[in-house]
């Protein structure tokens, strides 16, 4: 039975069913250890569980698309038309979502062209780095700003105050962003962006201000608080 169905599959360049399988076998744990590897590294609050099926299948259907081109010029050259009409409409809503894409497809690429140990390395080296990066927070510290929001009566603390108290703060430097005034309620809403090196001052700042009677609330949001909606 084998052989009758190696017969049916069998493509001018010679491919045989065991390497069919095995291509695709290679590619669906590469595409699985890919996804996984993003699902461990994603620090977004809305993680798009989609997107992992979508590295899974890219990577399987990248690596059926050159077990088809194989050698062949000619098709190869019809098949980049054929998949010109064809355009990625799904929103890249995180930046870092294209390396995984572009790795998946490099994966499938590999292992489309029997190159298994190209396959598995890049993926074992690649997949290292981007943990090790994650862990360690390699970029983390290219951003150290944070939004922060008081709310205040209108009677109480006037803007120039509150600049003058925030100003007292050596290691942060406090840029007014916007005001807003609730004219129903009577409270003023003031939004700035704190910068500086150490995040304890930030915590130092907010523990002295929570204890100010006149400070109806503090909103704090952080560099990290990625909201892809």
């Amino acid at each position: 039975m084998l052989d009758s169905l190696q017969d049916l599959v069998l493509v001018p360049g010679g491919i045989t069913l065991e390497q069919i399988l095995a291509r695709l076998a290679a590619s669906l744990l590469l595409g699985l250890a890919i996804s996984y590897i993003y699902r461990l590294n994603s620090r977004s609050l809305s993680v798009e569980h989609q997107f992992g099926f979508t590295l899974v299948s890219v990577t399987m259907v990248v690596a059926t698309v050159m077990s088809v081109i194989g050698s062949n010029i000619t098709l190869s050259l019809g098949l980049i038309g054929a998949l010109s009409i064809i355009r990625f409409r799904a929103v890249i809503k995180n930046t870092a979502d294209m390396a995984y894409l572009f790795w998946a497809i490099a994966e499938g690429l590999a292992v489309g062209s029997e190159n298994f140990t190209v396959g598995w390395v890049s993926t074992i080296v690649i997949g290292l780095v981007m943990i090790l990066m994650t862990r360690y927070g390699a970029f983390n510290l290219s951003n150290r700003n944070f939004i922060v929001t008081f709310t205040l009566p209108r009677d109480t603390i006037g803007l120039e105050e509150l600049k003058t108290r925030l100003g007292s703060y050596k290691d942060l430097r406090m840029e007014l962003k916007s005001s807003h005034s609730h004219c129903r309620n009577g409270l003023c809403e003031y939004t700035f962006e704190a910068k500086g090196r150490k995040p304890e001052s930030l915590q130092t700042m907010l523990a002295d201000l929570e204890k100010e009677t006149a400070i109806a609330s503090i909103s704090v949001l952080s560099p990290e608080t990625n909201l892809y909606v």
